[in-house]
């Protein structure tokens, strides 16, 4: 059996370790008893920004597991990410998923861009964290 010293309390330098091994308590768990990877609660709020070939993400928080201990990181405010126009880059007939992701090693989000086809498909992810899909059809404006 693992302890911890209560968490927080002053007078204790506490470890990323100790810390993770505090939180994980109250994430869900998987049946195996490894904590369950992905956002805490809800998803983010996620639209398109006006007037622009950008997707806004509201506030959320991921729940990302490292040895059985959680790590959590995620977007404190709305933020924007690009989106490639359709001008120029999606041929006439066609159109392209996008995935917004984000990325628990490195906390930011990033867009894998899709490939323009007639019947495009989501493309694979790796190990992000899917937080969105965008469909950029032919002919699009912003």
């Amino acid at each position: 059996m693992t302890t911890f010293v209560g968490f927080p309390q002053g007078g204790h330098a506490f470890s990323a370790d100790e810390v993770g091994q505090a939180l994980a308590g109250l994430v869900m768990r998987e049946a195996s008893g490894v904590p369950r990877v992905g956002m805490l609660v809800v998803g983010p709020v996620v639209g398109a920004a006006g007037a622009s070939w950008k997707v806004q993400v509201g506030p959320f928080v991921y729940v990302h597991q490292v040895a059985g201990a959680i790590q959590l990181s995620g977007v404190p405010a709305a933020e924007q990410v690009d989106i490639l126009p359709a001008a120029g880059n999606v041929n006439a007939g066609q159109a392209r998923i996008d995935v917004v992701c984000w990325d628990p090693v490195n906390a930011e989000l990033i867009v894998v861009q899709g490939s323009p086809a007639a019947n495009p498909v989501v493309p694979t992810v790796g190990v992000l964290a899917p937080v969105a899909q965008v469909r950029v059809n032919a002919g699009d404006g912003m």
